[in-house]
């Protein structure tokens, strides 16, 4: 039975906890009462041991002062060191054994010392140390009363074995029971541990990023595992990220997933399962509840496992699992997935703080961004293009060659600052369209075009929407390719840009007030082409559909229809 941890991060946590060090001092305060109430007992009870009582009372003033001198080197200590609680623990059973051999075995009026020992152990490590603690003083007992059968104890009694066998019995069933609540006591500290070093290690300021990779480690280390994967999906964009970590490189990588293989990490199943992979497929074979009968899993990472415990999250704005593969033999069982669905449970909330925080300070900068682009474009580059034109036209006046002259220089300075801030701009905009949503650089893109063009442009959608990365360039190269038709050949004095989601597929529309698309060399007479071939070749090639409608005297009307997943045209 488990308690949800590696060895090494048990030793961690008494290495550098200063409460192992307090509960070490508790234990040794402990055992000086109990060996002073201990010889104040015997030395006050009438049935005295008779036989070795002389050896008897040394040994037990002897335990008492050195519990005071354990209690004082402690005190003195900085930091516990390892072997401190290891040594009193033996030297602990190694008295209990010699001193009731002499004061009758399990009918001993010492009996309450096994009680202190299975409970130091249950304090200071867990199950197995605790139910090993009581075996071997449950053997020492059995020794000691097989010793005894038949002869007469110190106190002139003669040895009872029902009496001594239910004794027995009473201890160990003491001992079990201690050991389950250590059990279930150690997984609760551990808990809180590893939840606080995650918690601590996460600020506001944190990306997102460094936040995953941050309690990604934390559990690698915990779980002894040999990788993790972490897979989020943006439901409303469809859009999912692959984190990885593997404990040999150190190195966490990140990738963007297509529909296909984020179904492998992200298809319907239970909050929290057991998965082993086998030569016949992925099988699930636990949930955070009870092992259930094994049944064959959609849910199948890529990497290379053999057991995976895998636990979800999920918020309005994302949904994420977590994917332990291959931890250490002795947290491969129900008990430490439902410790790892716990620590999700305490970390994901601030995960998901972590990621709105994130994402408004996206909006902020590339909102930022884009006012400092339109600033520049409004004011320094106009009034650099008109101070340009009028350099140019004193220029073509004077007739003064090195007057021209100077003037021709002073000319192509501002050209050389008019490319210089139209390239700021232009890097400015990269900047915003790379950390702001597609909604939000389709208004810049719309506003850039008014300011260009003249015609008034807007977009009409309800609200931002989260596109896909890739899906999300293709869409504006599209629109830019459909406002450069609109501004060189329809005349039209206004244009709607929508965006919306149906289904699993996009709507793009473009629609303005102008005449249509015409082929060069025709006349004005002539019919106007409906469906510009630059468009129709970039949205076959994403394997998206186009429909043109030309509406006699209210304009043309552009659908543009694409899958949820595409590739680069």
């Amino acid at each position: 039975m488990g308690f949800g941890c590696t060895f090494r991060f048990v030793i961690s946590l008494f290495e550098t906890n200063a409460a192992s060090g307090d509960q070490e001092q508790v234990l040794a305060r402990a055992r000086l009462v109990l060996a002073a109430a201990s010889l104040f007992a015997i030395y006050q009870d009438p049935t005295e041991p008779t036989r070795y009582a002389g050896a008897a009372y040394a040994l037990l003033f002897g335990y008492m002062v050195a519990s005071v001198l354990y209690v004082v080197a402690l005190g003195r200590m900085r930091t516990t060191p390892r072997w401190a609680a290891v040594v009193a623990h033996f030297f602990d059973v190694l008295w209990l054994a010699v001193l009731t051999t002499m004061t009758g075995a399990s009918s001993s009026p010492l009996f309450p010392f096994f009680t202190y020992i299975v409970l130091a152990a249950a304090l200071r490590w867990g199950y197995t140390e605790t139910l090993a603690t009581t075996l071997v003083v449950l053997c020492i007992f059995l020794l000691e009363g097989w010793l005894l059968a038949g002869r007469t104890l110190p106190y002139g009694t003669r040895f009872e074995l029902n009496w001594f066998l239910v004794r027995i019995s009473y201890m160990a069933i003491a001992g079990v029971l201690l050991a389950y609540l250590a059990s279930h006591q150690k997984q609760l500290r551990l808990e809180s541990a590893l939840v606080a070093r995650i918690l601590s290690r996460l600020r506001s300021e944190t990306s997102l990023d460094a936040a995953l990779e941050t309690t990604a480690r934390e559990l690698l280390y915990a779980f002894g595992a040999r990788s993790l994967a972490i897979a989020v999906r943006q439901p409303t964009s469809g859009e999912t990220l692959l984190w990885t970590l593997d404990a040999a490189s150190g190195a966490i990588e990140r990738a963007e997933l297509s529909h296909a293989e984020s179904d492998a990490y992200l298809s319907d199943g239970p909050s929290a399962f057991i998965l082993k992979r086998r030569r016949n497929g992925t099988w699930l074979t636990a949930t955070s509840r009870q092992a259930v009968r094994p049944q064959q899993s959609q849910i199948s990472p890529a990497q290379q496992f053999s057991t995976a415990l895998a636990v979800s999250a999920s918020y309005p704005e994302w949904f994420g699992r977590i994917f332990l593969l291959d931890p250490v033999r002795r947290v491969r069982n129900v008990s430490a997935l439902q410790l790892l669905t716990r620590v999700v449970e305490a970390v994901s909330p601030a995960l998901h703080t972590i990621f709105l925080i994130s994402r408004l300070r996206a909006r902020s900068e590339a909102s930022e961004r884009a006012r400092l682009a339109r600033e520049l474009h409004d004011t320094s580059v106009q009034s650099l293009i008109g101070l340009e034109m009028e350099v140019l036209a004193l220029t073509r006046r004077t007739a003064d060659a090195g007057l021209r002259a100077a003037m021709t220089t002073v000319h192509s300075r501002l050209q050389r600052e008019i490319r210089g801030l139209r390239y700021l701009m232009a890097h400015l905009n990269k900047g915003a369209s790379e950390s702001s949503s597609v909604t939000e650089r389709m208004s810049e893109l719309l506003a850039r075009f008014q300011v260009e063009s003249g015609i008034t442009a807007r977009l009409v959608s309800s609200a931002a929407i989260a596109v896909p990365a890739r899906l999300g360039q293709e869409i504006l190269r599209l629109m830019e390719a459909a406002l450069s038709n609109v501004r060189r050949h329809s005349g039209a004095t206004y244009v709607d840009v929508s965006l919306e989601r149906h289904g699993d597929r996009w709507l793009l529309v473009i629609e303005d007030d102008g005449q249509g698309f015409r082929p060069s060399g025709r006349g004005a007479g002539q019919p106007s082409i409906v469906t510009p071939w630059s468009l129709r070749e970039r949205v076959a090639a994403l394997g998206g559909q186009l429909v043109v409608d030309r509406r006699r005297g209210t304009g043309v009307r552009i659908e543009i229809t694409l899958p949820s997943f595409v590739l680069s045209a």
